[in-house]
């Protein structure tokens, strides 16, 4: 009787240690969560033919943010919509023209996928992430202040319409080499300090903040307002050359 006791209770102890840990990795699975209007708080804007999101109410690691809300389409994410809330990647819906200041700063993000009607990247929407690839819109028009600081990008492809890329855009992230669209016309302080940067290509007239975005040593002189490629030996050589 003791014998068999002892064992049922042995048979309890092993289903309670595998009831916690099931329940353990289930909490622990990365959740991708497809948003409904349950886990958003959103405004009707422009007449009420238009959605704006501005908080969103669960903590998913993936998150697809959806093109309609009730039968209306999304457009506008106010400032600080998403702001540090564990997020790990994010689509953005194909009919946002608008991200409000921070929206999606201190999160965990590596992959971003970014809508082809976006026209402004406001200040500081994704600083503090994790991000290593960037693709930018041809859509794009701006790309404002501390816009992707903070962040590990190794590869950046920036749309043929940008015209500005602000102070700090790309400040302390990975980049090696680096592609400034024709139309680019300014690039302010410090815009790519804090890489690795040696190798730039960049159209004719651009006109810089007063560190020449960060790029360092003779490189102001050395561009002189006329475009082309320019490298240097490395990140710490203040000696840029004229490669084409």
């Amino acid at each position: 009787m003791k014998k068999r006791t002892f064992s049922f209770l042995i048979l309890v102890a092993l289903t309670f240690i595998l009831v916690t840990s099931c329940s353990v990795d289930k909490k622990t699975e990365p959740r991708v969560i497809y948003l409904t209007e349950n886990d958003l708080k959103w405004n009707f804007i422009n007449n009420g033919t238009e959605i704006e999101i501005t908080d969103c109410l669960v903590f998913p690691f993936d998150i697809i943010i959806p093109d309609e809300l009730i039968f209306r389409p999304v457009t506008t994410l106010a400032n600080r919509s998403f702001f540090r809330k564990g997020i790990k990647s994010i689509t953005i819906p194909k009919a946002v023209t608008f991200i409000g200041a921070y929206a999606f700063a201190n999160n965990q993000l590596t992959k971003l996928t970014l809508g082809n009607r976006l026209k402004y990247i406001n200040e500081g929407v994704f600083i503090n992430n994790r991000l290593t690839s960037v693709v930018i819109p041809d859509s794009v028009i701006t790309i404002e202040k501390w816009a992707f600081m903070n962040n590990q990008i190794t590869e950046l492809v920036i749309g043929k319409n940008v015209t500005v890329i602000g102070a700090y855009a790309f400040m302390n992230n990975q980049l090696t080499s680096v592609t400034i669209p024709n139309n680019v016309t300014e690039i302010e302080i410090s815009a790519f300090a804090d890489n690795q940067i040696t190798r730039i290509t960049i159209g004719h007239n651009v006109l810089f903040g007063s560190d020449t975005a960060g790029l360092g040593g003779n490189f102001a002189f050395i561009y002189n307002r006329s475009g082309g490629t320019f490298t240097r030996q490395s990140a710490n050589s203040t000696e840029w050359v004229r490669s084409r």
